[in-house]
């Protein structure tokens, strides 16, 4: 759908944003961002599609049907019509002519072709059983319990008849609830359709149907990802619009942005009407980043050789306390910052953009020289983290970062 950028503030050509594009290409980062997005754009077509299939085709349709006896039909499942006549007076033993006609009238008419019902002809209604419940029934000991499944599945997915080829018809009309048409049935799914795509809501939900992926589909995939994902201007904040130079200040925040506006999304525009709902939601999606986001903590601990142990302070918690912050806008490295340098320098890592951090890591290292008390070690030096690649993996198991885990120790 034509993204390729992880996110929109490193879409523009200046020579910072090709620098970092190349640094997130060697690193791995845009091929695992890619895969991401594939899988989220994979699943949300997949989901749609699923949705689309249950959405039945509004087709109102005169049909003539033929049985003998009344209408009462079998329980659960209907009534049972021929199509043909001929057929119903061939299968009876006195070549009767007390052949009714019925004419019917369905909103939602479900039809099957010919070409489908082949090797089914026998009881098609076995079709169905197979492509929709999966199940493989007995025909001739349940047949019957067979007719009701796919009766109940019919129904619930709005259709009011099923028209097996040019063979019968299976009437479901008094099985839906009463006082409601089929075609009244109005899903969340197909209103969502409507909201955004309006007249073309219909061809829309043809195109997931048959899994097609038009221009529209394609819009709707795009939308599903930038709901969680700052790809396109119009998920940037407005003073970000308007920023010009200043937009350096939202560097590498954009995404705890947009993750504040999840929050707003699904959760605290509802909290109003729907508390119970909502409250629910903020609880599964905080839960989900917390542990996503400690999970990523330990495996950085892992692959940075720093201790997963502390005798001064529980290593769960603190992973727990941290990444609950987090979900308050604060970032990992903040948090480090808060913690280790006090207030002041956490609130500059906040408000300054990364690019300072170069600046503020050489400020120490030279301050360090300058002082010289025997302490300062060229390969320790603090600016050698914002290295690209192997920067930190080095401080940390042969540099400074090795030598803070040996004093703390």
């Amino acid at each position: 759908i034509g993204i390729e950028k992880i996110a929109e503030e490193f879409a523009d050509k200046s020579t910072s944003a090709k620098a970092v594009d190349f640094v997130f290409k060697w690193i791995g980062l845009q091929w695992m961002d890619r895969l991401g997005k594939e899988t989220q754009i994979n699943a949300a077509f997949d989901k749609y599609s699923k949705l689309a299939e249950q959405e039945p085709d509004s087709k109102s349709k005169k049909i003539v049907g033929y049985r003998v006896g009344d209408n009462t039909g079998q329980a659960g499942a209907g009534t049972f019509y021929s199509l043909n006549p001929t057929n119903i007076n061939s299968a009876l033993p006195n070549k009767s002519t007390d052949v009714k006609k019925q004419n019917l009238e369905f909103d939602n008419l479900l039809e099957i072709s010919e070409s489908e019902l082949f090797g089914y002809k026998g009881n098609p209604s076995e079709y169905l059983a197979n492509k929709w419940l999966k199940s493989n029934f007995d025909v001739l000991e349940e047949g019957s319990l067979m007719d009701k499944a796919v009766a109940e599945e019919a129904v619930k997915r709005g259709y009011d008849g099923i028209k097996y080829g040019n063979l019968e018809i299976q009437d479901l009309r008094s099985l839906r609830p009463v006082g409601k048409k089929s075609s009244e049935k109005n899903s969340k799914f197909k209103k969502q359709m409507e909201d955004i795509f309006g007249d073309e809501a219909s061809q829309v939900i043809a195109d997931l149907k048959a899994k097609t992926p038009s221009d529209n589909v394609k819009f709707l995939l795009f939308s599903e990802l930038a709901d969680v994902q700052p790809i396109a201007m119009s998920e940037m904040p407005e003073q970000y619009l308007k920023g010009g130079n200043g937009r350096i200040l939202y560097m590498l925040k954009t995404y705890t942005i947009k993750q504040i506006d999840v929050f707003r999304n699904e959760c605290f525009i509802d909290m109003a009407d729907r508390k119970r709902e909502a409250l629910g939601r903020f609880i599964r999606l905080a839960s989900m980043l917390i542990l996503a986001n400690a999970t990523a903590d330990i495996l950085k601990d892992l692959l940075l050789g720093r201790p997963l142990e502390s005798d001064d302070e529980d290593y769960a918690w603190v992973k727990l306390t941290d990444n609950i912050i987090r979900l308050f806008g604060l970032t990992k490295y903040s948090l480090y910052r808060f913690k280790k340098d006090g207030v002041s320098e956490g609130v500059s890592s906040i408000v300054l953009p990364p690019v300072f951090n170069f600046v503020t890591r050489g400020a120490k290292d030279i301050d360090k020289a300058i002082k010289d008390d025997g302490d300062f070690e060229p390969h320790q030096t603090e600016i050698i983290q914002s290295v690209p690649m192997l920067g930190k993996l080095y401080y940390w198991w042969f540099g400074g970062g090795r030598k803070k885990i040996e004093d703390e120790e």
